[in-house]
């Protein structure tokens, strides 16, 4: 199948509402992504302006820790865009195929991830769904953030009342509670999950379950524990400020 300069090649990842696709690209062979929407579901509106509003973001960002959008159309009345293709995969990938991440190489990718929340989170953008599924490594085992389909945008309001979005295992409570009122500290909650999973490979949920929390982390070394302990707290006000702030703290491991 065609797709502008694109031809399709296999099926690389499903989700509930598109499908992603290797392609190349017929003029110089370079491999990219394509997540197409599913066309079965092109009369479910909400979902769609939902696409419609991830593509339109992130064509609006331009940040190395963010997946790039590099071209976009649609098939037929089909929506589809093009990105960057990460030939590592994803974090869930590599943990489940080789098991925890060593805390250097962990510390590195919260560090490149922190880098976009800050850049995110300056231009009021929450990501709402920061999870391993969603931090792509690229050629060169740099963390990227991608999927932001359920992202949090000062120019596109669209959550609908009672509607739970994001990942339950890596979701603040607030965020659990209301996705409407999730702040940059939701995605510091779950960017401090992400890490926890990195380095231990167990669920995130541990940490939501106040007799299980402590003994989960304490199993971590002390400088680090710290770090997760305040990023994820069950109280918003007793996590990091802003990402800057937790990205300081994770410097001083590094």
């Amino acid at each position: 199948m065609e797709l502008g300069p694109f031809v399709l090649d296999d099926v690389i990842g499903e989700g509930t509402t598109a499908r992603v696709f290797r392609a190349r690209r017929s003029g110089d062979g370079e491999v990219v992504a394509i997540k197409m929407f599913r066309e079965e579901l092109l009369s479910q509106r909400e979902l769609l302006s939902r696409f419609e509003a991830e593509v339109t973001l992130l064509t609006r960002l331009d940040h190395p820790h963010i997946l790039p959008c590099l071209a976009r159309g649609d098939r037929q009345g089909v929506p589809w865009f093009a990105t960057s293709y990460a030939p590592r995969g994803s974090l869930a990938d590599r943990i489940l195929e080789e098991g925890a991440v060593p805390m250097s190489q962990m510390i590195d990718y919260g560090m490149e991830l922190l880098d976009a929340l800050v850049y995110l989170h300056h231009l009021g953008i929450v990501h709402r769904d920061v999870k391993p599924e969603n931090v792509l490594l690229d050629a060169s085992d740099v963390a990227i953030l991608a999927d932001f389909g359920i992202a949090k945008d000062p120019d596109h309001r669209s959550t609908q009342i009672g509607t739970v979005m994001g990942t339950p295992s890596f979701m603040a409570p607030e965020q659990y509670e209301d996705p409407r009122i999730a702040t940059p500290a939701s995605d510091l909650f779950a960017l401090g999950t992400t890490l926890f999973v990195g380095l231990t490979c167990r669920s995130g949920m541990i940490l939501l379950v106040e007799h299980l929390r402590g003994e989960a982390l304490a199993a971590l070394p002390l400088d680090i524990r710290r770090i997760l302990e305040r990023a994820t707290s069950p109280r918003e006000g007793d996590r990091y400020r802003c990402a800057e702030e937790m990205a300081d703290a994770l410097a001083c491991l590094a």
